[in-house]
């Protein structure tokens, strides 16, 4: 409805600064407030941030600076290497919380920028688990080549037709969540991996009745 909603911070902040801190977020990044209203909006102004905050990563290590597509960084970013960026972006939030001293405009500001960047990144890497439930993976560390073959999920599936999330457990999220972690902990660690999604998104969205 257009309103802030004091509820995303984990301690209440004046309604006054509040509103300063987002007007300071808005000119700031350049957003107006139809963009701030609109969460496709918001989602890409935190991909753009994920992808400064990644190339900040990558010059600081000294490695390529090579520009990323969309599909690289659902790989590279949104393994380990973005938890822990994730988590430096919102540990400052949790540290503070309860603490006396009461948020500046220019800090509420700066939530407003972490939320937009962790929103970003839990949509990156649920893109690419949701990619993980029908696709062949493989991967090399130099060593041995392993590969799985994933249907709903499963790696030795019962005979039956492609379905949808709705229809499966929580276990075979969580599953797929420990697969994707590892994979990319074996990407961080040099190993060359590869997903070849089987059912592309438009189809899987069909299967939904």
């Amino acid at each position: 409805d257009g309103e802030i909603q004091p509820e995303v911070f984990y301690d209440p902040i004046d309604p006054v600064t509040l509103q300063e801190g987002f007007l300071i977020f808005k000119e700031k990044h350049e957003l107006s407030a139809e963009d701030c209203a609109k969460p496709r909006k918001l989602l890409a102004f935190g991909l753009k941030k994920l992808r400064e905050l990644r190339r900040l990563k990558v010059e600081d290590a000294e490695a390529s600076a090579e520009e990323t597509s969309d599909a690289q960084l659902e790989l590279e970013v949104s393994g380990p290497l973005l938890e822990r960026e994730a988590g430096e972006l919102t540990a400052s939030d949790e540290e503070t919380a309860g603490e006396d001293a009461p948020a500046t405009p220019d800090e509420v500001a700066d939530k407003y920028e972490r939320i937009c960047v962790a929103a970003a990144a839990d949509y990156l890497r649920s893109r690419a688990v949701d990619r993980l439930l029908y696709a062949d993976v493989s991967w090399s560390d130099g060593r041995r080549d392993s590969r799985l073959e994933l249907f709903n999920g499963e790696t030795r599936p019962e005979p039956r037709s492609p379905v949808t999330w709705n229809s499966l457990g929580v276990k075979t999220y969580d599953r797929l969540c420990v697969l994707y972690s590892e994979l990319q902990k074996a990407r961080v660690q040099g190993a060359q991996v590869i997903i070849r999604p089987k059912l592309r998104r438009a189809e899987r969205l069909r299967l939904i009745p």
